[in-house]
């Protein structure tokens, strides 16, 4: 039986090839006249024994070793029948058993983001994209801001932005690595951070050109065009680096991202109204009422003496107002107390 014996010991990867016949046991350890020598001091000096019977049933034998193995996370005390391509733990180290005429699944096409991570995934790059990236935000604070908000706000900005960076940079190589096995967060980080830095150099040349154009059209459709072709170049290289979609998909994707603001830009003036008028319904003074009481501001005892005092001077009002009345004042006082009480709490 020709096997393949794959070794991941140290975070190193070696392959090994072997015949296994029925009566001549193979073995694996640190002693130099194993058949399978690794590398790794948890394991005994003669660990692993392997053999086959009659039927080309492989047999895992440990040694008695003071480790142990384990296959699939169980510890082996006796010898145990052993399916190909099962994981075989010992000490720090691992070893996987496959046939030899086993078929492999077909290669990757190599993709451009390869290429990209081999020349741009340096120290260097990542630091002269931060310094890029600063540059950026402090040529934005000094043409586009007034001097106090550069004194007040500069250092919040700059440190809002690191986190922003810093955050996209683990979402994006968490999905990758998810997705592709691969999360590429230099990459993340240089791809936002450039981002960041042009940004303030489009919209400003932008707004050059409108000024000079001086039309409303011209103007609307040049201070957006330069940020939204930002968003969908930053969502699609995105999208590159952390999923294997094709061409067609990101695009798609990307698109559908990329209007979502623009949807969401022009549903909201239709949702104003509703918007204050919730917003003056959950307002409130007060952070330590139950929920069930948040959605109306809460009256102190000093506001509701005042609506009250206030009530009962429209009431002497209307009742010392002799013209306006035509009932005895018995009735007038009862039912004008209730038409004013009525209107204050509407």
């Amino acid at each position: 039986m020709n096997l393949v014996i794959v070794v991941e010991s140290n975070n190193k990867q070696h392959i090994e090839k072997t015949c296994l016949k029925p009566g001549e046991p193979i073995t694996i350890g640190r002693a130099f006249q194993n058949d399978v020598i690794v590398d790794d001091e948890y394991l005994d000096a003669n660990h692993l024994e392997i053999s086959c019977d009659n039927n080309e049933q492989i047999i895992i034998n440990d040694m008695g070793t003071r480790n142990g193995t384990r296959v699939r996370k169980e510890k082996i005390l006796e010898p145990s029948r052993y399916d190909l391509g099962s994981k075989i733990t010992f000490g720090e180290s691992t070893i996987v058993i496959h046939d030899m005429e086993e078929l492999v699944a077909p290669a990757l096409k190599h993709e451009t983001v390869h290429t990209v991570a081999r020349v741009y995934s340096s120290f260097g790059w990542v630091l002269l994209a931060a310094i890029f990236a600063v540059v950026g935000i402090l040529a934005e604070s000094y043409f586009v801001e007034s001097e106090q908000t550069k004194s007040e706000k500069l250092v919040e900005r700059l440190i809002g932005n690191g986190i922003v960076v810093v955050g996209w940079s683990l979402t994006a190589g968490l999905v990758g690595h998810i997705l592709r096995q691969q999360a590429y967060l230099k990459l993340h980080f240089i791809l936002l951070c450039f981002f960041i830095a042009i940004s303030p150099v489009l919209i400003a040349l932008a707004n050059i050109v409108s000024f000079n154009l001086d039309t409303n059209l011209s103007s609307a459709i040049l201070t957006d065009i330069p940020m939204s072709a930002g968003i969908i170049l930053l969502i699609y290289g995105t999208l590159s680096l952390s999923t294997r979609l094709n061409i067609h998909k990101k695009c798609g994707l990307t698109g559908l991202l990329a209007i979502s603001p623009i949807v969401f830009s022009l549903v909201t003036p239709m949702l104003a109204e509703d918007h204050e008028k919730w917003y003056n319904y959950a307002s409130v003074d007060r952070v330590d009422q139950v929920p069930s009481l948040l959605f109306r501001e809460p009256v102190t005892l000093n506001g509701h003496l005042t609506k009250t005092e206030r009530l009962f001077a429209k009431l002497d009002a209307q009742i010392d107002d002799k013209n306006a009345l035509d009932t005895p004042t018995d009735e007038i006082s009862k039912d004008g107390y209730g038409a004013i009480l009525v209107s204050e709490i509407e």
